[in-house]
């Protein structure tokens, strides 16, 4: 078995049993570094054989005598010393317990004493060692979390079962540093611990990872609104004593729905108050809007064609493709003739203009058919003229709107979400690293291998341009992930 102590540093005064001291030592297999008989050469013998371990007679040739020499050497230096003396006085023996001795045998001693007495130090050092060692590694875990935990945009703190608050990040003491938000938010966390429902309650009694939203008032009646979640915190006996809430400010992102809710009012009602029939899809042709003029051409109404394909519309005898023209990629618009079926039977004749959006309100948003029934007015080629003005009056409107709509960085901001695109299995693995959920739990959620999981996220940090999971969680609570 390998020892932590090897050499030994004799301070015993009396000749005689200083050399038996070293002669039982060598037959123990330790090496007897120096013998001294002076309190005052002890400090410069410890400096000089940096023994492991000192054997110290309390009374010396000199002034000084060992629990003094004991105390020099412990001002710099944590050299275990055992104590040896004939002098078995209380008040010795409490000065010597007073310098935190690994031992303390009475002379005249057993060989046993002395071996027994090196051996459960040797025990003790490698104890306190191994503690000095954890500790620094558990020092060292604490900056580093505390190092990401801080430099997340999103505030986080960590609170324990008594809802008391165990760390803060410097986003939180930044976003709560007036004294009434501050308030605010420690009444709700209150709420949020004792309620039935409330997610820390949750995070604490099952488990559970959970998110709401929550609106708190500032002294000066400002309302912000934050996204906030809290998870549980599992001891290694898989107990929660711990639970992490993160958050951050959703005020300006509630606004530009608010504001999207607006911009899309006012499209529909343009396209209500246009005299031609008129149909909004996506860039697959799903059906997100139509206008009063193309249900009464069509006989359908907006229930029946939101939310479906456009093929639901096309007459089964045209030959024509209503989204097969190549040419919408080069374009912005291009007129073709259509033949559109009614709700009941039968069809009715059309002249269609297909417009592709460069600048789209949103996904849904991206590609207008304007409708005009000819039917009846095939031979009347004016109809044409008036209606290509109309087109271009509309045009100059989506584009006045659509400048509207970059202005309010809105539309900035539905550009940049829709860069990036993700299948479905990546939107879920996303969602799920999202919800704080391990690779190996995403995998069993999701029905897929564990390694299927790495390599997919493997492709998300290259599309993303970033190098690791705590990276993603950023871009994850600072961006939008598109269902599309």
């Amino acid at each position: 078995m390998d020892r932590n102590i090897k050499k030994v540093l004799i301070v015993e005064d009396e000749a005689i049993i200083a050399r038996n001291l070293s002669q039982l030592l060598q037959r123990m297999g330790f090496e007897p570094v120096a013998t001294i008989s002076k309190g005052r050469k002890v400090v410069d013998a410890v400096k000089h054989y940096m023994p492991d371990i000192i054997l110290m007679d309390i009374l010396l040739d000199d002034d000084i005598d060992g629990i003094t020499a004991a105390g020099a050497v412990r001002a710099f230096s944590d050299t275990p010393v055992i104590f040896i003396t004939s002098n078995i006085q209380p008040e010795f023996a409490d000065q010597a317990i007073s310098e935190n001795p690994f031992g303390y045998i009475i002379k005249p001693f057993r060989e046993s004493e002395i071996k027994y007495a090196i051996m459960l130090a040797d025990q003790k050092i490698a104890m306190l060692r191994e503690m000095k060692k954890n500790q620094i590694m558990l020092k060292e875990l604490k900056e580093f979390y505390n190092t990401i935990l801080s430099s997340m945009t999103d505030w986080v703190i960590v609170a324990n079962s008594n809802s008391d608050i165990l760390f803060t990040n410097e986003s939180f003491n930044n976003t709560f540093r007036e004294n009434n938000l501050l308030a605010a938010f420690k009444n709700f966390m209150h709420e949020e611990f004792n309620n039935k429902s409330g997610l820390l309650k949750n995070a604490f009694t099952s488990g559970k990872i959970d998110r709401k939203e929550v609106s708190l008032e500032n002294s000066n009646g400002k309302i912000s609104t934050y996204s906030v979640s809290a998870s549980p915190i599992s001891a290694e006996d898989g107990s929660i004593n711990m639970a992490l809430m993160s958050g951050r400010d959703i005020s300006e992102l509630i606004e530009q729905r608010e504001s999207l809710t607006t911009i899309k009012e006012i499209l529909d009602s343009i396209v209500q108050t246009v005299p031609i029939g008129v149909i909004v899809t996506d860039s697959q042709g799903i059906i997100s809007l139509t206008n009063k003029t193309f249900e009464t051409m069509s006989g359908f109404t907006s229930t029946d064609l939101e939310g479906k394909n456009i093929t639901l519309l096309q007459y089964q005898s045209s030959r024509k493709n209503l989204l097969s023209d190549n040419s919408l990629d080069n374009k912005n618009y291009i007129p073709v003739e259509i033949e559109f079926a009614k709700a009941e039977t039968g069809s009715f004749t059309s002249k269609t203009i297909i417009l592709k959006l460069e600048k789209p309100l949103n996904e849904n948003y991206k590609i207008i058919f304007f409708v005009s029934d000819i039917s009846f007015e095939k031979k009347l080629e004016i109809k044409q003229v008036r209606l290509q003005n109309q087109i271009e009056s509309i045009t100059r409107e989506m584009d006045e709107l659509s400048e509207l709509l970059l202005e309010t960085n809105v539309y900035n901001q539905s550009i940049k979400r829709g860069n990036i695109e993700f299948d479905s299995i990546d939107r879920n693995i996303l969602k799920l690293i999202e919800s704080g959920m391990p690779n190996n739990q995403i995998a069993a959620r999701l029905g897929i291998a564990e390694i299927t999981v790495k390599k997919r996220l493997s492709g998300i940090y290259s599309k993303l341009d970033i190098k690791n999971k705590y990276q993603l969680i950023e871009y994850l609570h600072t961006n939008f992930v598109p269902d599309k």
